[in-house]
C-alpha cells in the first residue's frame, strides 16, 4: 500500500472516529447529566476537567501547553499547535458515585460528553480553537419526612434536572520567542429547572403542591490566558500561565409556576388541580471573577510536571438580584506523566504515556457552617496509534466530595474517561508516495 493510500485510509478512519463521538455526544446529551444533592445550589455542579488527558494529571492545566492537546482553559496555549496542522480532541466520562448520610446509602451513576474541540493555525503567530463543553450540571431527588400536627406525615421533594453548556470561539497570539497571549470568546447556553412539592400521604383533605422554578441562560463572556515559554539544552522546557476571568453579568430568564395536584408520591404520573400562580422575570446571573496561575517543567516527550492554583469570587454570586450563600472557591491541582521512550520501535509498552495526578478543590458551597471540600487521586495512559499522531486516552479518578457530620452527604465517586486526540499535517506536498 502507498504513502498516499495510508494517509486515505488514515483520514477515513479519523473521520469515522468523529462521527461516533458525535453521536455519541448527542445520544449522551438527553441524558441527565450528575446525580448529586449539591447540586441544587448555585448554577450547579461545576465541571471539573473531563478533558482525559488533563483529567488524569488531576486537571493540571493552566501551565501546559501540547501541538497535540488543546488546553482550552488556557487560551494562550494554542500557539503550540504546529504550522499546517488540525487537531481534534473529543471524548466522554462516567461518574459513579456512593452518596451516604449517617443514617442511609445509595449509588448514583451517569455517562455525559466530556469534550469536543477543535484547533487550527491561522497564520505562523496566530492560532485558533473552537469547540462544545459542559460548564455546570443539575441533577438531584431529595426527600424529607416531617410530622405535621393533626395532619401527619409531610413529604418534601426536592427535585432537579438540567445543566449549562458553551459553545467557544479562541484565538492565540505569539508575541516574541517566549511569550503568548490569547483570549476565549464563549456563549452560555442551557436550561435548569428545580422543582419543590411536598405530598400528605396521611390526610384525605390536603392537596399535595408543588413550585417549579426554570432559570434558561443565554449570553457570552470572555477569559483571558497568558503564558511563558522557554526552552535548554538536553530537551528540558518550563512553561509558566496566567488566566483571568473578569465578573460578567449573564443574560437569564425565570419562569415560576405554583401548582396544586393529585398524585402519589410513588408515582410518576399527577393530575394538575389548580395553577396557584406563574411568572416569567428577564434578569441576569452573575458569573464571578476567576484568576489562576500554572507551571510545568520537563523534559521533551521523556516527562513533565505540573501544578495550578486557581480561586473564583462566588461570593459576589448573584442570581436575579439575589445571593445564594456561597463562599469563595479555590483550587489546587497537581500532575505528572512519563513516557520511557516515545520513539521506541521493538517495545508499545515503552511509546506510552503514563499520567498521575491529584486535586483538593475547596468548593462554593458552605452548608451548616461546613465548606463542602473535595479531592481526587487520579492515573491514566495515553496509546499511540501506530503511523499516526493520533492518542487514546484512558483515565480514571477516585475522590470524595462533602461529609457525614452536621447532617450532610458524603459523596465517594469514581470518574472514567476515554479521549481520542487526533492532530494532522494539512496541506503538506508529498515528494514520493
Amino acid at each position: 500500500m502507498s504513502r498516499t493510500d495510508l494517509r486515505k485510509t488514515s483520514i477515513k478512519y479519523h473521520l469515522a472516529a468523529v462521527i461516533l463521538l458525535f453521536a455519541t455526544t448527542i445520544n449522551l446529551e438527553g441524558q441527565n447529566r450528575v446525580t448529586s444533592p449539591y447540586s441544587r445550589f448555585g448554577v450547579g455542579d461545576l465541571s471539573q476537567s473531563s478533558n482525559s488527558y488533563f483529567l488524569s494529571m488531576g486537571g493540571a492545566t493552566i501551565g501546559a501547553r501540547s501541538a497535540r492537546y488543546i488546553n482550552v482553559t488556557n487560551p494562550a496555549s494554542y500557539t503550540a499547535f504546529a504550522a499546517q496542522s488540525f487537531v481534534f480532541q473529543g471524548g466522554v466520562y462516567n461518574r459513579y458515585a456512593n452518596l451516604k448520610t449517617e443514617e442511609m446509602s445509595e449509588t448514583g451513576n451517569y455517562t455525559s460528553l466530556g469534550n469536543l474541540v477543535f484547533g487550527f493555525p491561522v497564520t505562523k503567530w496566530w492560532k485558533a480553537s473552537f469547540g462544545l463543553l459542559p460548564y455546570s450540571n443539575v441533577g438531584y431527588n431529595v426527600n424529607n419526612t416531617r410530622f405535621v400536627e393533626n395532619v401527619g406525615d409531610a413529604l418534601y421533594r426536592y427535585e432537579g434536572s438540567g445543566g449549562l453548556s458553551r459553545f467557544y470561539i479562541g484565538s492565540a497570539f505569539q508575541l516574541g520567542k517566549h511569550f503568548s497571549v490569547g483570549a476565549n470568546a464563549s456563549y452560555m447556553f442551557g436550561n435548569t429547572d428545580r422543582t419543590n412539592s411536598v405530598f400528605f400521604p396521611d390526610s384525605l383533605f390536603m392537596i399535595s403542591s408543588r413550585r417549579v422554578r426554570s432559570v434558561n441562560i443565554q449570553d457570552v463572556y470572555f477569559e483571558y490566558g497568558l503564558q511563558y515559554h522557554n526552552a535548554w539544552e538536553n530537551d528540558l522546557y518550563v512553561d509558566v500561565g496566567a488566566t483571568f476571568q473578569n465578573s460578567w453579568d449573564l443574560h437569564a430568564e425565570e419562569s415560576v409556576i405554583g401548582e396544586t395536584f393529585l398524585g402519589d408520591p410513588e408515582e410518576s404520573i399527577s393530575i394538575v388541580k389548580d395553577t396557584v400562580n406563574t411568572h416569567t422575570t428577564e434578569g441576569s446571573v452573575t458569573l464571578p471573577m476567576k484568576y489562576g496561575i500554572g507551571v510545568v517543567v520537563g523534559k521533551r516527550n521523556r516527562w513533565l510536571i505540573g501544578m495550578d492554583y486557581e480561586t473564583q469570587q462566588w461570593e459576589d454570586y448573584k442570581g436575579f438580584g439575589e445571593a445564594d450563600s456561597l463562599v469563595n472557591s479555590s483550587r489546587l491541582s497537581v500532575g505528572a506523566e512519563i513516557t520511557p521512550d516515545a520513539t521506541s520501535i521493538s517495545s508499545y509498552w515503552s511509546r506510552m504515556r503514563y499520567r498521575l495526578g491529584f486535586r483538593y478543590y475547596n468548593s462554593y458551597l458552605n452548608l451548616n457552617d461546613n465548606q463542602i471540600n473535595e479531592f481526587g487521586i487520579s492515573f491514566g495512559i495515553g496509546l499511540p496509534i501506530r503511523g499516526s499522531n493520533t492518542m487514546v486516552n484512558l483515565g480514571a479518578e477516585v475522590g470524595k466530595r462533602g461529609t457525614t457530620a452536621d447532617n450532610l452527604i458524603e459523596e465517594n465517586f469514581i470518574r472514567l474517561s476515554l479521549g481520542l486526540s487526533i492532530q494532522e499535517l494539512w496541506f503538506v506536498k508529498r515528494k514520493y508516495n
